[in-house]
């Protein structure tokens, strides 16, 4: 299947789902505004300024999902040359799954309470949350956000945009899940080791033996979509 053509008519084709992406992205900020006007940005600044790098893929990754919103949105045609040309089953397929990864990262926000921050951080009276989606996955609001993330390629069908949400985000993990992990195994101890050997990172762990995952757990503390 060849990629759409430029023109009139084939924006109009993409209109669907441009009204898709514009929609899920009013929708992400409806989920995560009831936690972050909980947590405050305020409360935040001490730890931005603490870990500058955390703070510039954040900020980075809200600018590189700020641009393929606008662009494929409103000015498809600009980005139309990285079409990918996908059938519309698995555009809407990408629909299905940005809602999963929203349901997943709405229960997690529920579930973590007071304990939420935007940063890396243990706020203070913090807990060690296994309820919820995190009594079998250490990281369930990461695994919606990758689930929001990866859609969007899908979604648009284009490179373009699947390249500005997923690069930054990846690379937010990547570098996130060492520092987040030490500090929680600094923060719970035992306690955290033990919850981390029958967990699984993003997705539920499939075996209950056979040792850990790793030397260096993950915590389930911040909040890194937007």
């Amino acid at each position: 299947m060849t990629a759409p053509a430029q023109g009139n008519g084939a924006v109009t084709d993409e209109l669907p789902f441009r009204i898709a992406v514009l929609t899920l992205a009013i929708l992400i900020k409806l989920v995560r505004w009831p936690s972050r006007r909980r947590v405050g940005w305020r409360a935040s600044w001490p730890g931005m300024r603490r870990n500058p790098l955390d703070t510039a893929i954040l900020f980075g990754m809200a600018i590189a999902w700020g641009v393929a919103l606008v662009t494929y949105v409103f000015f498809p045609a600009t980005v139309s040359p990285a079409a990918l040309g996908l059938p519309a089953w698995l555009r809407w397929l990408g629909v299905g799954i940005a809602v999963v990864g929203l349901a997943m990262i709405g229960w997690a926000d529920r579930a973590l309470g007071g304990n939420l921050s935007v940063t890396l951080r243990i706020r203070d009276g913090h807990t060690l949350v296994t309820t919820g989606p995190y009594r079998r996955a250490r990281h369930p609001i990461y695994t919606g956000g990758l689930l929001y993330a990866a859609a969007h390629p899908l979604i648009a069908a284009n490179g373009f945009v699947g390249a500005c949400f997923l690069a930054p985000y990846v690379l937010l993990l990547l570098t996130r899940i060492p520092k987040e992990e030490r500090m929680m195994l600094e923060a719970f101890g035992d306690e955290y080791r033990r919850y981390m050997q029958r967990t699984g990172r993003l997705l539920p762990k499939m075996t209950h033996h056979g040792g850990t995952e790793d030397t260096e757990p993950r915590g389930a503390t911040t909040d890194e979509h937007r």
